[in-house]
């Protein structure tokens, strides 16, 4: 099965670690727009103040990644109809790359992922 899974915050990673859990040879796209990739977002504030080490912004690893098998497109989707089970209000190149996934019904526990 495809995925595709929007945002690479707490959200999109948890949607991803709970797709390889149910089916670990989909094929998962994630689509963001972060050129930071994944960092705790909570954890900036505490870093600001000088409370947290830098390395605690990254709870993930590299190998953390790897295990969950993904590719990485860098755009926005501005607008999914989840009713018509496609996306819109993305930029040509990204639709271009992901025209042929559709929001699977039949996906219920994954469902959220993409509302």
């Amino acid at each position: 099965m495809k995925y595709v899974v929007i945002g690479f915050g707490v959200a999109g990673v948890a949607a991803m670690e709970a797709i390889r859990s149910e089916d670990n040879t989909g094929e998962i796209t994630l689509i963001s727009d972060d050129p930071h990739g994944y960092y705790s977002r909570p954890g900036l504030a505490y870093y600001l103040t000088g409370e947290l080490h830098d390395k605690a912004l990254y709870p993930k690893s590299s190998e953390d990644f790897r295990r969950l098998k993904f590719t990485a497109m860098r755009g926005r989707v501005t607008k999914i109809l989840p009713g018509q089970k496609r996306f819109v209000s993305c930029t040509a190149a990204l639709w271009n790359s992901i025209k042929h996934f559709r929001i699977k019904d039949s996906v219920k526990s994954f469902k959220s992922i993409f509302i």
